[in-house]
């Protein structure tokens, strides 16, 4: 969370309403931005399905391989996220920002090349799906992995607007783009596939451009944080089983007793995924809530404490 917390006691000086409303949003954004990207373009694309004429099997189909990269993608970058989030830390401490993009590269290619491989096993067992919706389900599934991780690095720039700028177009892409599908009579689940490709691809691109314009393009090896693996390796631990904490019992039910198979090795629990993803969405308020405390009134007295223990 580099950095936030400077940004959001400015934006709450003054106590209005309107500022504070600003404030919570922008909060909401860089805390928790690409899980809301991710679930409206998800009931998005579900009611882009519904009202191109998808039937309910081909409805079910494209939902599960959205989750299934999704889910994958977002536990195995965590296992460098919360790594990374020290080393950029550590890069901005030293004075030294032309480490940072490097990482942010070697970071993607260690997780692409290893999990680009197993998701395309997991689809060449799956022979049932066309083709094309496999190759774009992984492409999918490789563009998620850079945009996870990119969420340790974003923290770190304060240009709220532009990253708020960046998400809207993400969404906006893929929304409008899938609209133009149905009125050209599109009715399969291979266009919307497509739609969520090019939306998460304006927001992979979009972010890196601006992180661009406040870290340098780079210099150094793009694997040297992987030093802080031998440093620091119950970050790497604490990052993945967290993430597992919060989403493995998905996987759980859907090889339990109320698990179903949608197609091929894809399987999904129909009453219990949406009972979790809810129960997910209402913790999201009082998770921003908490960073907001936090970075603008709990940091307050803690500064306080601090400065008198050194002093």
């Amino acid at each position: 969370m580099a950095g936030i917390g400077f940004e959001l006691k400015k934006l709450f000086v003054g106590g209005g309403a309107i500022r504070k409303a600003r404030a919570y949003a922008y909060a909401s954004i860089v805390c928790a931005g690409t899980m809301l990207l991710a679930m409206v373009l998800l009931i998005g694309i579900q009611r882009l399905a519904l009202l191109s004429g998808v039937n309910e099997r081909q409805r079910e189909a494209l939902v599960a391989m959205v989750v299934y990269a999704m889910l994958f993608s977002m536990l195995l970058a965590a296992i460098l996220q919360t790594l990374i989030s020290r080393y950029v830390s550590d890069m901005i401490y030293r004075d030294t920002p032309d480490r940072v993009i490097p990482s942010l590269i070697g970071a993607s290619l260690l997780l692409m090349v290893p999990g680009g491989i197993a998701y395309g096993i997991l689809l060449l067992l799956s022979p049932e799906i066309p083709a094309v919706d496999r190759a774009l389900n992984w492409v999918l599934f490789m563009e998620l992995i850079p945009v996870w991780l990119q969420m340790a690095y974003i923290t770190a720039v304060k240009d709220y607007r532009r990253i708020l700028r960046v998400f809207a177009a993400g969404v906006l892409a893929a929304l409008v783009l899938g609209a133009a599908l149905i009125l050209s009579g599109q009715k399969t689940e291979t266009p919307l596939l497509a739609v969520l490709v090019v939306g998460y691809g304006v927001m992979l691109t979009g972010f890196m451009r601006v992180l661009l314009r406040y870290f340098p393009s780079g210099s150094g090896s793009a694997f040297a944080f992987i030093e802080w693996f031998s440093r620091t390796p119950q970050l790497a631990l604490v990052g993945f089983f967290g993430m597992a904490g919060v989403f493995v019992h998905l996987i759980v039910m859907w090889f339990g007793p109320l698990g179903e198979s949608v197609t091929g090795l894809f399987r999904h629990a129909p009453t219990y995924d949406p009972a979790a993803f809810y129960a997910y969405l209402v913790t999201l308020p009082a998770s921003v809530n908490f960073v907001v405390s936090v970075e603008v009134n709990f940091y307050r007295e803690y500064r306080r404490y601090f400065d008198a223990v050194n002093g």
